[in-house]
C-alpha cells in the first residue's frame, strides 16, 4: 500500500494544481470575460491590464503550487512527509527554473510589461511553494 501512495505522490498533486488551475481560469472567464483572461494567458505581457492581471497572476500561481506541496505531502504514509515535501518543492524548482529558461531565451524582445508578469510569475510561485510546506507542516495526522 505504501508503494501506491508513492507511486501517486507527485501526479495526485500536479493534478490538484492543473484543475486548481482550470478552475481559478473559469472563476476570472466570470468576473473579466473568457475572451480578456484567454488573451491574457496566451500573451507575453500584462495586455494593458496591470492590476487585474497581477491579481490573477498571484492567486493563480499561489494557490497551484501551494497545492502541489499540500496534496503531494497528504498523499504519502506519514512518516515519509517530510520527504514528499521535499521531492514536491525540488518539482515546483524544476517547473521554477524551467519558466525562467524559457522566459529569457525566447525569441520575444523583453519589455517592461513582460518584464513585471514575469516577476509576478515567478514571486507568486516562490510564495506559494513555500505556503504549501508551511501548510503541510502544521497539518497533523
Amino acid at each position: 500500500m505504501k508503494i501506491i501512495k508513492w507511486i501517486f505522490c507527485l501526479p495526485a498533486g500536479l493534478t490538484a494544481s492543473t484543475l486548481a488551475h482550470i478552475l481559478l481560469l473559469h472563476f476570472f472567464g466570470i468576473e473579466y470575460e473568457y475572451e480578456k483572461v484567454y488573451q491574457f494567458w496566451h500573451s507575453y505581457d500584462m495586455g494593458g491590464m496591470f492590476i487585474s492581471c497581477t491579481i490573477m497572476i498571484f492567486i493563480d500561481r499561489f494557490i497551484t503550487f501551494g497545492l502541489l506541496v499540500w496534496v503531494s505531502s497528504k498523499v504519502v504514509p506519514s512518516k515519509n512527509i517530510l520527504f514528499a515535501k521535499y521531492i514536491s518543492i525540488a518539482t515546483g524548482i524544476i517547473i521554477f527554473v524551467f519558466y525562467i529558461y524559457l522566459v529569457f531565451f525566447s525569441k520575444v524582445s523583453i519589455n517592461f510589461s513582460m518584464l513585471y508578469k514575469n516577476t509576478i510569475d515567478l514571486i507568486a510561485m516562490s510564495l506559494g511553494l513555500l505556503f504549501g510546506y508551511i501548510a503541510s507542516r502544521e497539518m497533523k495526522d
